[in-house]
């Protein structure tokens, strides 16, 4: 007699699921309920904005700057924090690139990858030409 599958419950949706934040402090809460990482974008967003502004808007008065900033801010971290690529948030995509790119895109001539195996490229003989 066969005993049935169990069905497993799949913790990658329920720990994937966005942190909402509504209530910022006892006395101030929000209409609505954003992202978490909404906010951790728009403030990297916009700190990474102020500190380039500096070097090269320095002529634009600090007050200009920094509603571009909040602004770039606000818009960038509200489109980041909604970015899905290939599954994944924006960030764990990103790094995930770039350790790629580091491992094997760096190392280009010698290596090809073709289904997922790696391949070295042969190398070649040079000929004395006299």
């Amino acid at each position: 007699m066969e005993k049935p599958d169990k069905e497993l419950y799949c913790y990658k949706q329920a720990l994937s699921q966005p942190y909402w934040i509504q209530r910022l402090t006892d006395n101030f809460s929000l209409n609505s309920a954003l992202k978490l990482s909404f906010f951790v974008y728009g403030f990297v967003v916009g700190a990474s904005l102020w500190y380039l502004m500096d070097f090269l808007l320095f002529f634009l008065p600090w007050g200009l700057r920094g509603m571009l900033c909040v602004v770039a801010g606000i818009y960038l971290g509200r489109r980041l924090s909604d970015l899905v690529v290939d599954g994944k948030a924006f960030v764990f995509y990103l790094k995930d690139y770039l350790l790629f790119y580091i491992k094997y895109g760096m190392r280009e001539e010698s290596i090809y990858i073709n289904k997922g195996q790696i391949y070295h490229k042969p190398r070649e003989r040079r000929t004395r030409v006299i």
